[in-house]
């Protein structure tokens, strides 16, 4: 009992580096920016590269989970992982940190899938796998709280450079707890891994990303609109070759069960909302209300801490109803965070007020952090026990994969339109923020209605 506790723990610790990792740069990128002199198009490839690639290769890291003995390929993720870190401190140029970035992911792309493969293995009952899976939402608001202060206190205190330092020791911790505590959960050696859907999938998401984030460059129409097909031919191609394959990326059958399908949905929309929001605050409170990095992490804790609780109270939900009636509330809540955020930066631009934009940011941004916080416990449940545990590598992959992806949309989108708002008003005004802050409360709003499809499937 005590041996699996540890190794439950240790697969948490998966999701809290990703978090960490993922939370805390959006905060580092202005230093980063004003000492490496670049841009916002480049800002958003630095911010986007890590949950691109991520995206891009968790489906095919749950694969590999599934074939391939566990904790070897935790192991050799967490190197890769170690190493972009590295590579992330001595960058000197937006391309060598953009890279970095690149490489980091890739290793960590088999945290999160690797971890709920290995709780799914473990837990005995459905009950202890929704026990672990709020364990696991805890572990999401843990390292989303730890990594708005951690990175904003050590760029203050120490530079930028500090932050890939810090995430190399923290991959280092994890790696060997990995070593001591994971069981070693031999994969299917009759479980082939078609290599090239896999690069069919990752490549649509990249081209679909690199898309929104060039809409407003420089690039030539012609380009622009080359991008946008090859995202859908690509697209097309996957899912040709996906149901057709003998050893598909996700299992057709996986499509026709509703709350599988739907769940990738929420999963998509929720972190579509909460990329935007993560890459604008930082920006919102930094270039607009003037904090600094230490300041502004600390501002945003209250999303990150509500995120922990809203994944708590989520995982007493479970079923199709009760999944339901969590995201319906988790979406309503982030929904009034909007508003009240909004309404801080309106306060801001009427008597330029920063101590009561600041309190309005941090009070809308609990409600926010509960309700993206409650809409992804129910994901992770509802994706894990749609699919034979044989295949929980690509359950737990396949929604850290939508996850992902609409984190890197998001965070492409909001940049464009912050860049459409800089362009009007200037970078200064308030009225900048305008519409990437109606972009994410229109996702909110499609996040309540969504909930309707799991009634529908349970009937």
């Amino acid at each position: 009992m005590r041996s699996r506790t540890w190794a439950v723990v240790t697969c948490t610790m998966g999701t809290l580096t990703v978090n960490i990792n993922n939370t805390s740069l959006n905060l580092v990128l202005p230093q980063i920016r004003d000492e490496l002199g670049f841009g916002l198009t480049t800002m958003q490839w630095v911010s986007a590269s890590y949950v691109l690639i991520l995206g891009a290769l968790t489906m095919l890291g749950g694969a590999l989970g599934d074939r391939f003995t566990k904790r070897t390929v935790l192991t050799c993720g967490l190197v890769v992982y170690i190493c972009g870190s590295v590579l992330g401190a001595v960058s000197r140029s937006g391309l060598e940190l953009t890279l970095s970035r690149a490489l980091a992911a890739a290793g960590a792309a088999t945290l999160v899938p690797v971890g709920l493969a290995t709780l799914r293995v473990i837990a005995e009952t459905k009950e202890q796998l929704a026990r672990y899976m709020s364990l696991w939402g805890l572990s999401v608001g843990l390292g989303m709280a730890l990594g708005p202060v951690a990175g904003g206190t050590v760029t203050q205190l120490l530079g930028w450079r500090w932050f890939f330092v810090v995430m190399t020791v923290l991959g280092i911790v994890y790696l060997v707890s990995v070593r001591l505590f994971l069981p070693e959960l031999a994969g299917s050696r009759d479980r082939r891994i078609d290599g090239a859907s896999h690069l069919l999938l990752g490549a649509a998401m990249l081209v679909a990303t690199a898309f929104f984030i060039e809409l407003r460059t420089g690039m030539p129409a012609w380009q622009k609109v080359g991008l946008a097909l090859i995202a859908v031919l690509l697209a097309r191609g996957w899912l040709y070759r996906n149901n057709r394959t003998r050893y598909p990326v996700v299992p057709p059958q996986a499509f026709r069960d509703r709350a599988y399908s739907v769940s990738m949905l929420v999963a998509f929309l929720n972190y579509f909302a909460l990329g935007a929001t993560l890459f604008i605050s930082a920006l919102l409170l930094q270039d607009l209300y003037g904090l600094g990095p230490g300041t502004a992490g600390a501002v945003s804790v209250p999303l990150a801490a509500a995120t922990a609780c809203g994944s708590m109270w989520a995982g007493r939900h479970t079923g199709l109803t009760g999944a339901a009636g969590a995201i319906r509330t988790a979406a309503t809540v982030t929904a009034t965070g909007v508003v009240i955020v909004g309404g801080g930066t309106v306060w801001f631009a009427v008597d330029g007020s920063v101590p009561a934009a600041t309190l309005l940011f941090a009070v809308g941004s609990l409600c926010m952090g509960f309700g993206f916080g409650a809409a992804n416990t129910p994901v992770n449940y509802l994706s894990m026990v749609s699919l034979p545990k044989e295949v929980s590598g690509v359950a737990g992959s396949s929604a850290s994969a939508s996850r992902q992806l609409g984190q890197s949309i998001g965070i492409a989108t909001s940049g464009l339109l912050l860049g459409i708002g800089v362009s009007q008003w200037g970078s200064g005004s308030a009225s900048a923020y305008l519409l990437p802050g109606l972009e994410i409360g229109l996702v909110a709003a499609v996040l309540i209605a969504v909930p309707r499809l799991y009634r529908d499937a349970a009937a």
